[in-house]
């Protein structure tokens, strides 16, 4: 089976989740990033038949519709439930940026972890935090995303998607 190409690129990487390509080898970790973690979470989202047909074709239109922001309602007992999803391209890039920011926020030296730190201040938020209310945001938009699936099993009868966990503390 050929590898699949990767739907997120460095370039996915702007405005919310704007990501420093400044620094050495700046792109190729972001790019290592997207390999280590995109295809691990689509497959989750997906299930492997549907995520399989995304990595074959991501421009079919049932695909280009699940990108970008959407919304949907669904009726339950004769009342009607809006969602509001941010999207797939949103999802993955949050969960990819989270992992990168997380992974970021320490050094490896030969004494162990250190913490980064300025000479003349102090590292400006706890960013730890921040990765972890943008990971468990992310988890709530693809749980809205795999609803969306599940009403549409017309249009997606290959979705067998796996619900993502929150993060509560680390």
């Amino acid at each position: 089976m050929p590898v699949p190409t990767y739907f997120l690129s460095v370039e996915s990487f702007v405005n919310r989740y704007q990501l420093s390509v400044a620094f050495k080898n700046g792109t190729a970790l972001i790019e290592q990033y997207i390999h280590l973690y995109e295809k691990k979470y689509l497959y989750q989202l997906f299930g492997k038949e549907l995520a399989d047909l995304f990595y074959d074709d991501d421009s079919v239109a049932r695909f280009e519709d699940i990108k970008s922001e959407f919304a949907f309602e669904v009726e339950y007992n004769g009342c009607a439930r809006s969602y509001f999803c941010t999207g797939l391209t949103d999802i993955l890039s949050a969960l990819v940026y989270v992992h990168y920011s997380r992974e970021q926020l320490q050094i490896s030296t030969s004494t162990g972890q250190i913490k980064p730190s300025v000479e003349a201040g102090s590292v400006a938020n706890d960013n730890y935090t921040n990765t972890i209310v943008l990971f468990n945001q992310a988890v709530k938009s693809s749980v809205i995303l795999q609803r969306f699936l599940e009403h549409n099993k017309d249009i997606y009868p290959e979705y067998r998607g796996v619900e993502l966990d929150s993060i509560w503390f680390a």
